[in-house]
């Protein structure tokens, strides 16, 4: 926008970034007549999932709890009649794998030390440390918005002045498409792609006269 007060413009950025750790949503479901049996055995598949990661290199602090559910099912029986019901219990467990190459192994692995109950909800990638490619992003932003303003004032037959004043409009990682996400019986290849790392700046100049601010 041009005015005589000045030229306000809004710039984008972005870099791309290869993810360098997956968060994977693992977890085990049990169903059962009674919940003295039912619980006990989810949390022992649980646990076995949860030291197969461990076993495999995974942080005991990169491991939470993220899910505890229990439900009861009432159930009737074909003529309608009232049949025993059942109980159904879900653990989730969440894991950072700081190492993307390996990740797919480690997962395998984990599944398969969790047996029939075990179950994989999701496998997200992620960038640990997005610090720098913000940065990078804000700077590719400004730049974007000084070439835009550039290009205004030209066509304004104006110069551009001093900075004015700045609002940063955010900086967001957009998750890319993966490369590949195969899951096969005896391997599971993991390919975290890149993500974006988005930035946004208005930035207001005055004209070089000194008009503007």
């Amino acid at each position: 926008m041009t005015t005589d007060g000045g030229i306000v413009v809004t710039g984008t950025g972005g870099v791309d970034v290869q993810p360098d750790v997956v968060h994977a949503d693992l977890g085990v479901t049990v169903s059962g007549p009674d919940l003295s049996e039912v619980l006990p055995a989810a949390e022992q598949g649980l646990t076995r999932i949860r030291d197969g990661l461990l076993e495999r290199g995974v942080d005991r602090s990169d491991l939470r709890t993220t899910q505890t559910s229990i439900w009861h099912e009432d159930r009737t029986t074909d003529t309608g009649e009232p049949a025993p019901s059942r109980v159904h219990v879900r653990l989730g467990l969440r894991a950072v794998l700081r190492d993307v190459g390996a990740s797919g192994g480690q997962v395998h692995a984990a599944l398969a030390d969790g047996g029939r109950l075990a179950r994989i909800d999701s496998l997200t990638f992620g960038i640990s440390d997005p610090a720098q490619a913000q940065a990078q992003a804000r700077a590719a932003a400004f730049a974007d918005a000084r070439r835009r303003a550039e290009q205004y004032a030209d066509l304004a037959g104006r110069a551009l002045g001093a900075v004015v004043a700045v609002h940063e409009g955010g900086a967001d990682v957009v998750p890319g498409l993966p490369k590949a996400r195969a899951f096969a019986a005896a391997s599971m290849p993991v390919e975290g792609g890149e993500q974006t790392v988005g930035a946004s700046v208005t930035v207001h100049w005055e004209w070089a006269d000194g008009t503007g601010g």
